[in-house]
């Protein structure tokens, strides 16, 4: 880390709130090489040099950037598939208490717990599987994975910041949201997540661990184990992780 980057990551240390030294310092993390490390601190301020960072990140991941939509960025992997920037920081989890929670309201949740996530990047509509038998995961060839049960959890719940836990400009409004917006109208619609990403309310996520993300408004369960989601047909999201020399 050169003098003028080291002073600079001090100098946001010591006064976090000072919006001309978080543009600074994203500058100089932009010519270090470290774009993610830009965004993250930039956040809404200074348009003009969020999209540099954010084209300069799309450039080192071969992907396509597509603006700003519902606060995040959007990138593009290829015509068919856009991903959601998703920052670093904490969201509010119910962890392994999932089985016993519920999200319906006056059933019994499990206690919700602070927990941190890196950033990562999200596709903003799941697919259907082309195959009566698809592979556990479809996109090691793509660069890609499936989610986690936390990272399906952050994408509709939004983290305590949209923004991630550097930048920590833009509150979120419902932290401990039990639904994304949407579920309980007709059957099939896209429930929305903070992020702008889409969530089918009459399917099944695939998830790592041979778990599935559901959104039932009549049970209000949301994880299932996957051979348990009935007649949902089952779908993949792309989640791609961010390298660490890029923030």
């Amino acid at each position: 880390m050169d003098d003028a980057l080291a002073r600079l990551e001090r100098a946001r240390a010591a006064d976090p709130d000072d919006d001309t030294i978080a543009v600074d310092l994203a500058r100089a993390r932009l010519r270090a090489g470290r774009p993610l490390g830009a965004l993250a601190v930039l956040g809404p301020r200074d348009p003009r040099e969020r999209e540099a960072a954010a084209r300069a990140l799309a450039q080192a991941l071969g992907l396509e950037w597509l603006g700003v939509e519902a606060g995040t960025d959007r990138f593009a992997l290829d015509p068919t598939s856009q991903l959601v920037l998703v920052h670093a920081g904490a969201f509010l989890d119910d962890g392994e208490g999932y089985l016993a929670s519920s999200l319906l309201e006056r059933q019994e949740r499990a206690d919700l717990r602070r927990v941190v996530l890196p950033a990562f990047l999200a596709e903003r509509v799941a697919r259907e599987a082309l195959t009566s038998r698809p592979p556990d995961d479809p996109f090691t060839a793509r660069g890609g994975r499936l989610p986690t049960a936390a990272e399906w959890k952050k994408l509709w719940r939004g983290g305590l910041f949209l923004d991630g836990d550097e930048s920590a400009q833009v509150d979120n409004p419902d932290p401990d949201r039990l639904l994304p917006q949407g579920v309980g109208d007709a059957p099939g619609v896209a429930a929305r997540s903070p992020y702008g990403a889409e969530l089918l309310t009459h399917a099944a996520e695939a998830l790592q661990g041979g778990r599935a993300g559901v959104l039932d408004d009549a049970t209000g369960r949301y994880l299932v184990p996957r051979p348990t989601t009935g007649s949902r047909p089952l779908v993949f999201r792309m989640v791609r992780d961010l390298p660490a020399h890029l923030a």
